[in-house]
């Protein structure tokens, strides 16, 4: 009886530190991902918080983006379906290769997870500007002016 009670509580308190610890990681994983990093470097949160970083810093230094790092990035998003983000990438992916088709679904697909993301609101509104799709296009930036007024 007693060790069925010292099993229960020790399978209690592991789902309390992993709780804890997925809550710190994900408040942590946007700002601050070196530190989320410490806490559980194969989160989903974290792997694609770091690999926007390097795709920034890539862009930022006009070289083109490694095929690792998006690989990296769409493992995790396969574990984090609801995440936004590889979206967003492989929409910017797609783009700068050519192919409108799949840039214009990622984009959408990015702001179905997540109706609130400036930037896929952005690039769906780049991507429509740039394609002739003005109604379109408007109605993103209309989306973006009420998501940041200022």
């Amino acid at each position: 009886m007693i060790a069925r009670r010292l099993l229960v509580a020790a399978i209690a308190l592991l789902l309390a530190v992993q709780v804890v610890r997925n809550a710190a990681v994900a408040g942590l994983a946007a700002d601050r991902p070196d530190q989320a990093a410490r806490l559980w470097a194969d989160h989903p949160d974290v792997q694609i918080s770091r690999g926007a970083i390097e795709i920034a810093a890539a862009s930022h230094a006009r070289r083109q983006v490694d095929g690792s790092l998006l690989q990296q990035i769409y493992a995790a998003a396969w574990r984090e379906p609801l995440t936004a983000e590889p979206f967003l990438v492989r929409g910017v992916d797609a783009q700068v290769a050519g192919n409108g088709t799949i840039a214009e679904r990622a984009f959408a697909a990015a702001q179905w997870r997540n109706p609130r993301s400036l930037p896929a609101a952005y690039f769906l509104a780049d991507y429509y500007l740039r394609t002739g799709k003005s109604e379109a296009g408007i109605n993103q930036i209309s989306a973006l002016s009420r998501l940041a007024p200022n």
